[in-house]
């Protein structure tokens, strides 16, 4: 296994436009569809005393294995990685990718608990979101705004002042 700074946690659209501004470290994006799983790691983590067979302790074993300084997310609404985030010995970050509501989406499939997780940053849309996600999670809540659009650069476009002239016609 290859040390590595920073843990991105699956592919997402946002993800690759922040790979974009990670060219000069060292980062990993680790796989949470079950599609590819490292057979050394998995050796390890069948043999270790704490392995509960589950993908969701594999990854969690295979993250504290790499020793990231960090590990970021913008699978917001992804209980998976709320979890996996309890038991992670680095930074965590998630990262809001999109609109979320009561219908269909994590606050109505989502059972109220006392248990809070603990994220170490969650970066969000607007102040309406931190209050929802607070009743889930327990961190430092940044209010971004959309980081997907903060990506993109400003045009100050100048000005245009043009004179319209309407004609008017009578008999």
């Amino acid at each position: 296994l290859k040390k590595v700074d920073i843990i991105i946690y699956g592919h997402s659209h946002i993800n690759f436009i922040i790979i974009q501004y990670l060219k000069n470290k060292n980062y990993k994006i680790i796989d949470i569809k079950k599609k590819y799983i490292n057979i050394i790691v998995l050796l390890k983590y069948l043999f270790s005393a704490n392995a509960n067979y589950t993908y969701r302790d594999y990854l969690i074993f295979e993250i504290n294995l790499i020793k990231p300084k960090m590990t970021i997310s913008s699978y917001d609404n992804d209980i998976n990685f709320w979890k996996i985030a309890d038991k992670l010995k680095c930074k965590t970050i998630i990262i809001q990718n999109g609109w979320r509501s009561f219908y269909n989406d994590i606050f109505s499939t989502q059972k109220k608990t006392n248990k809070k997780f603990n994220i170490d940053y969650i970066c969000l849309w607007s102040e309406v979101y931190k209050k929802l996600y607070s009743k889930y999670l327990r961190g430092n809540f940044v209010i971004t705004g959309s980081i997907k659009n903060n990506f993109f650069k400003i045009h100050k476009k100048k000005k245009i002042y043009k004179i319209t002239l309407i004609s008017q016609f009578r008999k």
